[in-house]
């Protein structure tokens, strides 16, 4: 069976390509892109041999629906997206490409009528509130939506549109809302900084979090695992699952246990049942990031890479505030 990831030269996107390879599949690629850096990292200098990789928009409905029919897709991981601070900077465009183009995709499935098992997708823990708007302790899958960024909006509207298409197609999807993704790849966006702060210990390089407190942190292949295909395990109608890590975590105290060595804890926990990875030294890890300088960024755009809304560059729609 073949697979479609969109938005796949993103940092999840990267880790599920990677794993759709380690599974024997030759995967189809879609992404705006033309420099697949972080598949290369993750997976091998020779993984851009190893796939399909079709240039494209997911805006373009189009040209989404050829590919679909030419490669013969059964299984549809859908990532492209923008994050946080690019819809806030452009909240018209952040619509267009995190709202239009999920729509796109779950319309292209409608219409390859019965040709694609299941649709999988990245929602966001941005779909909720602040803390002081919940009751204490974990919340439900099926806690009450309360957004603050454009991005947040549009991650809701793409699981009601996941919920509409079941209703009146009954196409099964899976939605996933991690929180703060960490790990090789994560370089772009507010969330990344817990991982630029993990690589500048390890490195000896000074580094400022702008931002502080708990957070659930989650391992950027672990969220990938939950993407990767797998029986449906009787589901059906869509969900959306909310992705929880042991405890919580101060970034600051993150990057202080990777200065002193210590290995990464046990891979996160998702409210879906799947096989661990065994754990990696942190230092390894984090010593094999890529990324921009580490230094303080703005929440803007940052120069270098370029940005699409394909997942490439430095958007993989892959955290709560990205």
């Amino acid at each position: 069976m073949t697979t479609l990831v969109t938005g796949a030269f993103g940092c999840i996107g990267a880790w599920v390509v990677r794993g759709l390879l380690a599974a024997g599949e030759r995967p189809v690629v879609y992404d705006l892109g033309d420099d697949p850096w972080r598949i290369r990292m993750i997976a091998g200098d020779d993984a851009p041999d190893r796939i399909a990789m079709v240039r494209g928009d997911i805006t373009d409905r189009e040209s989404l629906a050829r590919v679909v029919r030419e490669h013969a897709i059964r299984r549809v991981i859908h990532l492209a997206a923008w994050q946080v601070p690019l819809c806030r900077q452009d909240p018209p465009r952040g619509a267009a490409i995190n709202v239009v183009g999920t729509a796109n995709v779950f319309d292209v499935v409608r219409a390859a009528a019965g040709q694609i098992e299941r649709v999988v997708y990245v929602s966001s823990a941005a779909v909720f509130g602040a803390p002081g708007l919940y009751p204490p302790g974990p919340l439900p899958d099926d806690a009450a939506a309360h957004p603050a960024t454009h991005y947040g909006v549009y991650k809701v509207a793409n699981e009601e549109t996941a919920r509409v298409y079941w209703e009146e197609h009954r196409i099964p999807s899976s939605g996933f809302r991690p929180l703060t993704v960490y790990g090789p790849g994560r370089d772009f966006g507010l969330t990344a900084d817990p991982t630029l702060a993990m690589k500048a210990a390890v490195l000896g390089r000074p580094f400022q979090i702008r931002w502080g407190g708990a957070t659930d942190l989650i391992y950027t292949e672990d969220v990938a695992r939950a993407l990767w295909p797998r029986p449906a395990r009787g589901w059906t109608a869509p969900v959306s699952i909310t992705c929880t890590a042991p405890r919580r975590r101060s970034p600051r105290s993150c990057a202080r246990s990777r200065r002193r060595g210590r290995r990464r804890p046990a891979p996160s926990r998702l409210r879906v049942r799947h096989s661990h990875s065994r754990p990696r030294s942190m230092t390894r890890a984090i010593s094999e990031i890529s990324g921009p300088p580490l230094a303080p960024r703005s929440s803007t755009a940052s120069p270098g890479r370029s940005t699409s809304s394909s997942g490439s560059g430095r958007t993989d729609g892959s955290t709560a505030e990205s």
